[in-house]
């Protein structure tokens, strides 16, 4: 026996809740240490936060999550790897019994697929050699390599600077996926513009190259690698 309100939840909520994945989104790479964030809601009735579940990589977390009507949220610490974030949400839905689950009642179960990177990429300074003396400036040039390691989210690139003595000479370089480099050419102005960039920022003596770069994730390296120019003896 049920009266015609339970009748009526019964026949109009015949959807489950709505899941959102605040944080992580789907394939998003994340750090290390990072806190979850899922919103739910269902559009005619309420949810049942004590039926609500969340797992990652088929663990079950529910009791480390804070779970409210609107939403859970659970701190994550895991090491750099693929995961898989499951939540399930139960509606209050339904009308009578049928074993342990009330007839009508809508239960919405979500995954997403996620990364965790905490590990700056590799970073090398190939050229100059730590301490090098350079006697004509005009063959002052730099080159560096970076790499990020599996199962990594690969470097950004366009994340690169470059400063030497403290001044950003990163527009002077040419980068690509994997490498970035800087050598004095001086067919078109654009070039010339680069070289004088990076003449302008040398000093007499010792000099400071201070290379960094990032992954998508985040994650920042810095090297640092001196050097030494002798400034008069300009040759052009």
């Amino acid at each position: 026996q049920f009266n015609q309100s339970q009748k009526r939840i019964s026949q109009v909520d015949k959807w489950g809740p709505v899941i959102n994945f605040i944080s992580p989104k789907e394939y998003q790479f994340m750090p290390n240490t990072f806190t979850i964030y899922v919103e739910y809601y269902d559009l005619h009735s309420a949810v049942k936060t004590k039926q609500t579940k969340v797992w990652i990589n088929d663990i079950d977390l529910t009791g480390s999550a804070v779970i409210t009507e609107t939403g859970l949220s659970l701190t994550a610490n895991l090491p750099d790897g693929n995961y898989v974030l499951k939540v399930s949400v139960t509606d209050s839905a339904g009308y009578g019994t049928y074993g342990d689950a009330p007839q009508g009642q809508q239960t919405t179960v979500k995954q997403i697929t996620f990364y965790v990177d905490g590990t700056p990429p590799n970073l090398l300074i190939d050229y100059p050699a730590e301490g090098i003396t350079w006697t004509d400036v005009s063959q002052v040039h730099f080159d560096v390599s970076y790499n990020d390691p599996a199962p990594g989210s690969s470097v950004n690139n366009n994340t690169l600077k470059v400063l030497l003595n403290n001044i950003d000479i990163t527009q002077a370089f040419t980068s690509t996926n994997t490498s970035a480099a800087y050598y004095p050419q001086f067919d078109t102005q654009e070039e010339i513009d680069k070289l004088i960039k990076v003449y302008q920022a040398l000093i007499d003596g010792g000099n400071e190259l201070k290379v960094s770069v990032s992954d998508y994730a985040g994650n920042r390296q810095e090297k640092i690698r001196q050097f030494y120019v002798i400034l008069a003896t300009i040759k052009l």
